[in-house]
């Protein structure tokens, strides 16, 4: 448990101290999860920010959001950034499923993601 909260703490932190340098950031944040290979970032976040992006946040806030520059929304390029990272895990947990289902491996089994593989779902 710990280590799951020192997990998003430190990702989280990542996340501030880069969203401050530029916009760019904010992509960049927000593809991690369609890394290739294993992303021990994508393993210890994605679960919590999907929760997050599909439980916890009220769909009415994802709408205002897509308003544009007229949603009012106090540092928007931030909350699309966590709304593209959320979705972008949802892609890459959807992968594994199929690739362990596709290649009879357990549910827990570790996949490694291959090169391209989540590219053309950007």
């Amino acid at each position: 448990m710990f280590e799951s909260l020192f997990a998003a703490w430190a990702g989280w932190r990542g996340y501030s101290i880069l969203s401050q340098q530029n916009a760019s950031s904010y992509e960049e944040i927000a593809k991690i999860p369609l890394s290739e290979g294993r992303s021990v970032l994508s393993d210890r976040l994605c679960e919590d920010f999907i929760n997050l992006g599909h439980k916890e946040i009220a769909p009415d806030f994802w709408s205002n959001l897509d308003l544009g520059e007229d949603s009012g929304l106090k540092d928007r390029k931030r909350w699309q950034a966590v709304r593209d990272f959320c979705e972008n895990c949802a892609k890459r947990r959807a992968f594994e499923a199929g690739f362990r289902r596709d290649h009879g491996l357990k549910s827990d089994a570790s996949v490694e993601i291959p090169r391209d593989a989540l590219a053309k779902t950007e």
